[in-house]
């Protein structure tokens, strides 16, 4: 019994020691206006993590990926160039924090 009791409270401080994200990955399927694949094409992207609002910006990057014969890209947030914010500083105990994705299909 005592070794139960041990071993949860070891679990539990290691999961209270957790630590946010410092990058994720995030996958889509990038289409043109007709709603087709763009298939192995350079694409630009930016990302954008931002309050429900959108009126705050709290991390900014851009990517350059080349799609799939399907259209599709996948990139890891957090690891491309950064334009503003700080990944490392992201108020995500606050919650509501959304991915927006801004996609230029000329590159």
């Amino acid at each position: 019994m005592k070794k139960t009791v041990l071993l949860l409270l070891i679990v539990a401080a290691v999961i209270s020691y957790a630590q946010p994200p410092k990058e994720f990955t995030y996958q889509a399927v990038v289409r043109n206006s007709e709603g087709q694949p763009i298939a192995d094409q350079a694409v630009g992207v930016r990302l954008t993590l931002e309050n429900s609002t959108g009126d705050a910006t709290y991390y900014s990057e851009t990517h350059t990926a080349t799609t799939s014969p399907q259209g599709v890209i996948a990139l890891t947030v957090g690891t491309g160039e950064p334009v503003s914010g700080d990944m490392e500083s992201l108020p995500w105990s606050d919650g509501g924090i959304h991915l927006r994705v801004e996609v230029d299909p000329a590159g």
